[in-house]
């Protein structure tokens, strides 16, 4: 009864209603963010790291870090495109077969959440529209991204000796300057100059706070009010742990387990997520960590969870030496809803990973269907919007008419090329890469 007048108020009042339960129009998703324009883009050739005055600064941590902290191999000393290179960037293939016995594998990536920097700088050294023609150029890259998602702030160049290696950046040309961090931009994720302030007293500072950035979440999915939340994460100390604070920050999403397969496997896969039975009508995969609200909010899912029948419930304590990739994409593969709630922050990579999947997504935030309205659009196109959580998310669930799953499914098929970056060498239109240039051009037609 409760469950069912909660479906029926948030149908009847769509995305406008402030109900607790909300499901969007029934417009598709925003078509493809390519234009006709010829598209052309500068990419800066700095090393990934570099002595001046005596002293290492680092523009790129790659070569020598990894968020397993293990050493690793630099991939990019290795530029041939081989398989040893597209799991470095991409991660290990994952393969396994179809559940309907399908003697085809399904592939997919291993994908560490936080690799855009790499994926970014590979892709965009041998793009076809790469140019160096500086007349020519729409866009400039920034290659200075930090894997480590605590950069040491004494290896980060300064604001003067990164703007003296970028030579085309002035007054000019500063908003067609893009960089990015591979993380969520929040705290000491970046380093300092990252952050640069319109009205700081360093020219060079001012110059960077007029370039265009990138991060996985930025100032209005992730404001600065989640500051008192924040301070319930047991890594987050002092000042340290704060929402994103750069200038021209714009939200891009976390890398697909597709990312990095070619057009054929992505394919198999799509075919695969339509062809799947959805035994499940929701699951849940996470760990007990993240913000304040975060804890409480998954205390009470894991429990609703493990208490039906109708949900599947896997606490995530993460391998790195497997990883959780086949074991996370069989759940989504195989529930109806995924359960979503924030972490660490407002976003997680299951987002995105269960709309590929199939999986219809379920935010328990407001603030996550603030996430990479690029790529994504409406989130009330492919997601159910829960404002609270109710006291029973599975009657709840249980209740969504046939009609708006399959149009959320319709919404979330058309979606998957959005969310897919390609292997570089071979972009494909309206990539995940490809959509975010033409958010970037956007920006610059709109002033």
């Amino acid at each position: 009864g409760a469950a069912l007048g909660l479906v029926q108020k948030a149908l009847r009042y769509g995305a406008a209603g402030r109900d607790p339960l909300r499901t969007g129009d029934a417009a598709p998703p925003p078509a493809g963010g390519a234009t006709s324009r010829p598209l052309a883009i500068y990419v800066y050739d700095l090393p990934s790291e570099t002595i001046v005055d005596g002293k290492t600064v680092v523009y790129r941590d790659t070569c020598h870090w990894t968020p397993d902290w293990k050493p690793d191999h630099c991939w990019e000393r290795t530029t041939d495109g081989s398989e040893e290179e597209m799991s470095r960037i991409f991660g290990p293939l994952v393969e396994w077969s179809a559940a309907d016995g399908n003697r085809n594998k399904l592939k997919v990536r291993g994908i560490n959440q936080f690799a855009t920097g790499r994926i970014f700088l590979a892709s965009l050294q041998r793009h076809p529209r790469r140019t160096a023609n500086l007349e020519e150029a729409d866009l400039f890259f920034v290659p200075a991204y930090n894997d480590n998602p605590h950069p040491l702030q004494g290896e980060c160049a300064s604001a003067e000796q990164l703007v003296k290696d970028l030579p085309h950046l002035n007054n000019q040309t500063a908003d067609r300057h893009f960089w990015l961090t591979p993380n969520i931009g929040w705290g000491n994720n970046t380093c300092h100059e990252f952050n640069a302030k319109l009205d700081d007293p360093s020219l060079a500072m001012q110059l960077l706070a007029r370039t265009k950035k990138l991060a996985l979440e930025d100032r209005i999915s992730a404001p600065m009010s989640l500051r008192s939340d924040a301070a319930f994460i047991d890594f987050a100390i002092g000042d340290e742990y704060l929402p994103p604070v750069a200038e021209n920050l714009h939200s891009i999403p976390y890398p697909t387990v597709l990312s990095g397969m070619d057009a054929i496997d992505v394919q198999a896969w799509q075919d695969a997520v339509a062809a799947s039975t959805r035994t499940m009508l929701a699951s849940g995969m996470w760990g007990m960590h993240g913000l304040g609200s975060t804890i409480q909010m998954r205390h009470v899912l894991t429990k609703q969870c493990q208490h039906s029948s109708l949900c599947s419930f896997k606490d995530l304590a993460y391998d790195p030496e497997t990883g959780n990739t086949e074991a996370v994409m069989r759940e989504m593969l195989q529930s109806t809803f995924c359960l979503q709630p924030t972490g660490d922050s407002i976003s997680r990579k299951g987002l995105v990973d269960s709309i590929v999947a199939g999986c219809i997504p379920v935010l328990f935030n407001p603030l996550q269907a603030k996430l990479w309205p690029w790529h994504i659009g409406p989130w009330e196109d492919v997601a159910v919007v829960m404002e609270v959580v109710p006291g029973d998310v599975m009657g709840a669930l249980a209740q969504v008419p046939a009609q708006e799953l399959a149009r959320l499914r319709g919404n979330m098929a058309r979606l998957v090329e959005r969310l897919v970056y390609s292997p570089p060498g071979a972009p494909r239109l309206n990539d995940a890469l490809d959509v975010t240039l033409h958010g970037l051009l956007g920006l610059l037609e709109e002033r």
